[in-house]
């Protein structure tokens, strides 16, 4: 059942068609394309020091669901990775306001903020 309830964060790698309203909270906005990241446990969290309290909590979320305890550095490396970024682009969006992005190597969550950063993360 954590699995089921974790495995929201990457509802958009394996949705068909259609099925992208099941995402919890709802975004503004969802643009479906081709492709999956497949979490492993060889997939790193990627993040600045100044997100190592959001990253660390991905961590810990993953961890129960999927049995693998993913390691954090805030370099980008090689190989299926999550990155955490701050970008200051998007403070004319809100505070809150994020963007996930899921491709093939991984996924991307951004805001201008971590509390934004974090919001992705609960999606």
């Amino acid at each position: 059942m954590i699995r089921t309830s974790l495995a929201l964060i990457f509802l958009f790698l394996t949705m068909s068609a259609g099925s992208a309203q099941l995402v919890i909270p709802r975004p503004a906005k969802i643009e479906e394309q081709k492709g999956q990241f497949t979490l492993t446990a060889d997939t790193v969290i990627v993040a600045p020091r100044s997100l190592s309290n959001e990253s660390e909590t991905l961590r810990r979320l993953l961890q129960p669901a999927t049995g693998f305890s993913l390691s954090t550095q805030t370099e980008k490396s090689e190989g299926n990775q999550i990155m955490l970024r701050l970008d200051s682009s998007m403070k004319k969006l809100g505070p809150e306001a994020y963007q996930l992005q899921v491709v093939p190597r991984g996924a991307v969550i951004k805001s201008s903020t971590p509390a934004g950063v974090f919001y992705g993360i609960q999606t």
